[in-house]
């Protein structure tokens, strides 16, 4: 199991989304649904709005943090692992390595499937020359 994660939610956007389609997980990714006020599981290589920091149910209303601000969030880990300094992408079960750039989020610490590492949200995407 990996070292319990960073959460630096000081400056966090935090809001409260009601819960639709399927039950949220808490620390997985998601993203908002038809409604600003709705949120599902985001699927495999679907890119996320924010992660839940609880779990819920369908019509539950969960706070989440929406990755637009500075902070560390956890989440956890999906199939393939994660390592820090990487960026990230959704996969079935939370998130892996992204095997390119542009992940818009850089996992903080590494672990295994079903582990929670930290998560540092960015908007912007690195490339190389």
């Amino acid at each position: 199991m990996a070292a319990r994660p960073d959460a630096v939610l000081d400056n966090a956007l935090i809001r409260p989304k009601v819960v639709v389609t399927t039950g949220v997980t808490k620390y997985r990714v998601v993203k908002l649904n038809t409604s600003d006020t709705q949120c599902v599981h985001s699927g495999a290589g679907e890119a996320g709005d924010a992660v839940a920091l609880e779990t819920g149910a369908v019509g539950e209303t969960i706070p989440v943090y929406l990755l637009a601000g500075a902070g560390i969030v956890p989440v956890v880990v999906g199939t393939g692992g994660a390592t820090r300094g990487l960026q990230a992408v959704v996969v079935a079960d939370g998130v892996t390595n992204s095997g390119t750039l542009g992940g818009g989020t850089v996992i903080k610490n590494t672990g295994v499937a079903g582990d929670v590492v930290g998560m540092i949200p960015l908007r912007s995407t690195s490339v190389s020359a």
